[in-house]
């Protein structure tokens, strides 16, 4: 059975290199996890700007995050990286409207399924059957 949780939520830089993170890797070890999820949030200034960026603040250095990944492998923890997409103006990532190269963000139009082109001539000879 795999079993984990998503660790370091909203994790300032300093925060993997503390002895509290240490701390929290040997208390979901010690619980019989064997996944963690190694949150690094990366932001942007508001959910329709084109470019996200690690605050020096807010975003954890990769020394550290290297660092917390290599003790929870130490533990017997299976690691996984879980980069957040966070906006600074408050409205959420919920938000975030990704542009694409031209500048829009129209969504491209999706091509028929496999699914249905198969079900588009059976319900023709179902109706053919049925009169």
């Amino acid at each position: 059975m795999q079993w984990g949780a998503t660790f370091g939520f909203y994790a300032p830089r300093g925060y993997y290199a503390s002895p509290e993170a240490r701390a929290q890797i040997d208390a979901l070890a010690a619980a019989g996890a064997n996944w963690v999820v190694v949150v690094a949030t990366v932001w942007q200034d508001e959910a329709t700007s084109v470019s996200q960026y690690r605050d020096c603040a807010l975003t954890p250095d990769d020394l550290e995050l290297s660092e917390i990944v290599a003790y929870a492998r130490s533990k017997g923890l299976k690691v996984q990286l879980g980069p957040m997409l966070e906006c600074k103006d408050g409205l959420g990532r919920l938000d975030v409207r990704l542009r694409r190269p031209d500048g829009t963000n129209r969504r491209r139009r999706r091509r028929k399924s496999r699914d249905s082109a198969v079900r588009a001539p059976q319900a023709a000879r179902s109706k053919r059957n049925r009169e």
